[in-house]
């Protein structure tokens, strides 16, 4: 049985191999790098295009060579982009920043195709509509509103749509139409509603027009008609302006600037550097308490973090050289350059946060503070205020004496604001114990503008949400990010100021290379090729540490398995890359050295003589200029020049035994069956020099300094590179050549395209796809943690189910009206309500005030779905038992309870026990929607790993497996409890009780 089982195991297992992956479509052609737009242009690039907008024109008219494919849905195109169908998708730059922003494998090229106008569309009849418009956007754009908009929107900084006061009495009714299907401009959010910066606009311009709203949702084609008829006021749905259109309708002015790009898949772009990487494995300082120390390990690898508990320490630690980086907010950051020339922040945010004040939840203080924000933000009072707070002159941070409202009295109140003591220039106190800062002077604003008495408090940052959960204060903030946890439980005034984690460094630091921390990020957990034998393995473990390493005996075997896609990448000295980059087009080199390095020959220790001898020649070829000669010659790409003189077989004074690797080109190689190269060629002079012959050697390059020691070759050479472990062993001449390692990568994949390659690279792309779902981040252990979440709640939510079920079988049975009624009614709406929905309720709503471990919810909602069905198969199963067989067993003295568990049990269990089997295991499966409440259970885990690779093959068969095996085991169970209640197992157990008796 259990070898069948197997064998369909594997026979499935190979069916879905071959339907995944040898269908008997060619495999897409290889991804080559994207460097720019007009590269596109060309017959075996496919590029997407929109259906009916302004970039499909465009498109049409940019790229005549390419293959064109037209899409309906963003979202398709957009995938598929992400998986290779298409070369690159044409649309606009602020939808596609969006994209870029949310979306960790698709980015925007630079290169702009067309210019675009996105407007607003009205009827011919709305002239004087559309002057207002035109005045609001003007307005927009110059109180910083725009700017806000496209940073939080367009960037995906902060997609969370602010709370816009209504007219309190609106004079007129605007009609709006939008689409609803473009995010992030118009579309529906997680709560069903209408969002977008689309949806933010128009309601800040019905504010503006003191008009009341109405939206309306329609597909494009009917936008258009409905606004040329005027069914609708206005038509805001990213427009494009095209002339045709303007002849049937009006057009406001530009309200979001754009232009038609391209989107791409991010691995198909030159590589590029950030100016983040020179800070790989560096010392860096954050505030001991803070989140800073996450931000940074997400962009940054393999930091030393060293923590401080306040500014001025790790303000100290960096001017003094003990950390090179200093974690920080934004306007901290810029109030630290400002009194310290030395000091300058990267230009590269660790992330994008928005400041924001905390109120507590359903406070009518949230939209009248958001409302003091949204004034003093268009009269340009929050600019002068950050102008003011954020230098280094302290003689202006003071806090300001309001005036300007003649009726204050304070009658509304007292406005209890806590705020961070220690966050200069955002929150904290002064030498003489006042509050100051940004925040408490806009906290001050807030509550003059509001008539309430300002009372500020200064506290720990750690304590503040506490105070106003608490009722201790009425709004809290100091440089607070508005992230969504926090506005679980609280609720947050429009965001005032946009600022975000930074680095701040000593400004002489900003010159460091970072081409060697480049590469250990980019290669982290790659496959990196090795010579054996050669000074790369240590380069590696010391410039690359989380590389994987791969070693080889012989260069071409590196470059063959780099070709096939076996290898990430190769490390090569520089000439030999060069060299190989410039013949190969798909290979090229990667960024920049990794070290330098010095190549020189080597020679036994016993061989001074020879050594000095070298070692003058060198020097000659150095002075005249030849070595410089020779570099060119031999490194250039003119192949009619790379020739030597032959050899001298025999010479008065003996033969010089030369070993060599014989694939090292430019320095020792076969060309025409000759060794020619680089060294050879100083060899030739050497041996015509000293009057010697020449007797050449080939061998792997981990035999070259073998072959010296021992005796068996008098010079070895082939490029390599002194180090002070191999001088302890051997000889080197002076160098001849400076150069360096380098990664040598492939710029399009794997280039062999026959059927046999393929199926190799179809192995591979398995491997690594198993690598990044089970072994990279030991995510494996997150399946097995997932797993054993989906067998708890599987097992409990059975178990508790039966014995519910039991329960309300007896009541269902009942004879008494008032037990028998809600039990039949419990099993009917049970099982009229889908389990998604029952899990929500006793989740969301019968538990939503109580905190309530989710896995025990889950247990509970599934064993109430599963009761309900256990108890009609109990009833149905008891009542199938003949009534006299009972009668029998009470004649003969058996008791109620002997009667139930020897005679209904058994013969219940024979007719429940198939339809129990297949329920239960029918709740197995169902328990994979439990995610939706926040557990990380099996199916929920495979979401993660696949939003983490972007692969789909391995977590979902692995999760389908799992989930076959549990329930192939619970199935078993239940098969052999059946088994044991066959009536021969029964009649044995009556026959022993009839013997009791």
């Amino acid at each position: 049985m259990c070898r069948r089982y197997l064998s369909a195991l594997a026979a499935t297992a190979t069916l879905i191999f071959c339907f995944s992956g040898c269908s008997g479509e060619k495999p897409p052609p290889p991804a080559k790098i994207i460097s720019n737009t007009a590269l596109l242009n060309a017959p075996q690039y496919r590029i997407g295009l929109p259906e009916g907008a302004a970039a499909m024109t465009a498109g049409e008219k940019y790229f005549p060579q390419a293959k064109l494919l037209y899409f309906n849905s963003l979202s398709d195109a957009y995938t598929a982009v992400s998986t290779g169908k298409i070369d690159a998708f044409i649309f606009d730059r602020h939808s596609l920043e969006y994209v870029q922003a949310t979306r960790d494998d698709l980015a925007v090229l630079d290169e702009k195709i067309a210019d675009e106008h996105i407007v607003i569309g009205a009827p011919p009849t709305h002239r004087d509509l559309m002057d207002e418009v035109n005045r609001f956007i003007a307005q927009y754009r110059q109180d910083g509103t725009y700017a806000d908009m496209y940073e939080r929107w367009l960037k995906g900084t902060n997609t969370t749509l602010p709370d816009i006061a209504e007219p309190q009495q609106p004079t007129r009714t605007l009609r709006v139409g939008t689409e609803g299907l473009n995010e992030p401009m118009n579309y529906y959010g997680a709560n069903g509603q209408l969002t977008g910066f689309d949806i933010e606009f128009i309601r800040r311009l019905a504010l503006f027009l003191n008009a009341r709203l109405e939206v309306s949702a329609m597909t494009f084609p009917a936008l258009i008609p409905a606004a040329e008829s005027g069914k609708i006021d206005l038509l805001i749905a990213n427009l494009n302006y095209t002339p045709e259109r303007g002849l049937k309708m009006l057009f406001s002015d530009t309200y979001v600037d754009s232009e038609i790009v391209a989107l791409v898949r991010k691995d198909r772009l030159p590589p590029k550097r950030s100016p983040l990487d020179r800070f790989h494995g560096q010392k860096i300082a954050s505030l001991a308490g803070t989140v800073f120390d996450l931000h940074i390990d997400r962009k940054i690898a393999n930091v030393q973090h060293q923590y401080y508990q306040d500014m001025s320490s790790m303000i100290t630690a960096l001017q003094t050289g003990k950390v090179v980086a200093v974690g920080v907010d934004e306007p901290i950051g810029r109030l630290a350059v400002s009194r310290f020339p030395e000091l300058s922040l990267v230009p590269v945010p660790l992330s994008i946060d928005e400041y924001g004040f905390a109120i507590a939840k359903g406070s009518p203080l949230t939209a009248k503070a958001s409302g003091v924000v949204r004034k003093l933000r268009a009269d340009g009072t929050l600019k002068a205020m950050a102008e003011r707070w954020f230098n280094a002159q302290d003689t202006n941070k003071a806090m300001p004496q309001f005036t300007h409202r003649p009726d204050f009295d304070g009658s509304a109140g007292v406005l209890r604001f806590h705020h961070d003591n220690v966050n200069e220039p955002m929150s904290y106190v002064g030498p003489d114990g006042v509050s100051l800062g940004f925040d408490v002077e806009l906290a001050a604003h807030i509550a003059y503008e509001l008539n309430m008495v300002f009372q500020p408090t200064p506290s720990g940052f750690g304590s503040l949400l506490e105070s106003l959960m608490a009722g201790k204060a009425d709004m809290v903030g100091g440089a607070m990010s508005i992230t969504p946890e926090r506005q679980k439980n609280v609720d947050f005034i429009e965001g005032y100021y946009t600022g975000g984690i930074y680095l701040l460094e000593r400004t002489d630091h900003a010159a460091v290379s970072t081409s060697n921390n480049t590469a250990a990020t980019a290669f982290a957990g790659k496959l990196i090729g090795i010579m054996t034998g050669s000074s790369y393995d240590k380069i590696q473990k010391d410039e690359l540490p989380n590389a994987i390493p791969q070693y080889f005996n012989a260069a071409t075997d590196m470059f063959i398995a780099l070709a096939q896609g076996k290898l990430d990448g190769i490390l090569l000295d520089e000439p030999i890359a060069r060299i190989y980059s410039a013949q190969k087009p798909n290979f090229a080199i990667w960024g920049d050295p990794i070290v330098g390095c010095s190549y020189a020959m080597v020679l036994s220790q016993k061989q001074d003589d020879l050594c000095s001898a070298i070692n003058q020649l060198l020097a000659e070829l150095r002075q005249n200029g030849t070595l410089d000669q020779l570099a060119s010659k031999w490194l250039g790409a003119n192949e009619k020049e790379k020739v030597v003189d032959d050899f001298p077989a025999t010479g008065p004074n003996g033969t010089l035994r030369i070993v060599m690797d014989p694939v090292l080109e430019p320095f020792s190689y076969i060309k025409d069956g000759r060794p020619v190269g680089y060294d050879i060629e100083i060899i030739i002079r050497l041996a015509k020099k000293m009057g010697m012959g020449i007797e050449v050697m080939t061998v792997d390059f981990p035999a070259l300094i073998p072959a010296v020691v021992s005796g068996k070759a008098d010079i070895g050479i082939g490029g390599i590179t002194v180090t002070d472990e191999r001088k302890k062993n051997v000889l080197f001449s002076d160098s001849y050549y400076e150069g360096g390692v380098v990664l040598l990568a492939t710029t399009e994949g794997i280039a062999d395209a026959d059927d046999d390659g393929w199926l190799t690279r179809r192995a591979q792309k398995l491997l690594k796809s198993f690598r990044g779902t089970f072994v990279t981040e030991n995510r494996w252990r997150l399946v097995l943690r997932g797993l054993s979440v989906t067998i708890v709640i599987a097992v409990c939510s059975i178990l508790l189910g039966t014995l519910m079920g039991f329960g309300v079988c007896w009541l269902r049975r009942s004879a008494h009206p008032l037990l028998a009624g809600p039990a039949k009614l419990y099993i009917r709406t049970v099982q009229g309500t889908p389990i998604l929905v029952i899990l929500m309720i006793i989740y969301y709503v019968i538990f939503g005030s109580v905190n309530v471990n989710a896995i025990a919810v889950a247990i509970f909602a599934f064993a109430v779905n599963f009761s309900a069905y256990c108890s009609e198969m109990f009833r149905t199963g008891i009542d199938a038992v003949d009534r006299g067989q009972l009668e029998a067993a009470d004649a003969i003295g058996f008791s109620r309870w002997q009667s139930f568990r020897l005679i209904v049990i058994p013969q219940a269990a024979r007719h429940v026990l198939p339809v129990y089997r297949g329920e239960a295991i029918a709740n197995i499966k169902m328990t994979s929607i439990v995610g939706y409440i926040a557990i990380q259970d099996l199916t929920k885990v495979s979401d993660i790993i696949r939003s983490r690779t972007y692969e789909a093959f391995f977590p979902l068969i692995a999760t389908a497996i799992l989930y076959f095996l549990l329930a192939y085991a619970v199935a078993a169970l239940l098969a052999f409890l059946e088994r044991r209640l066959q009536p021969q197992a029964r009649r044995r157990a009556l026959t022993q009780m009839e013997a009791q008796s």
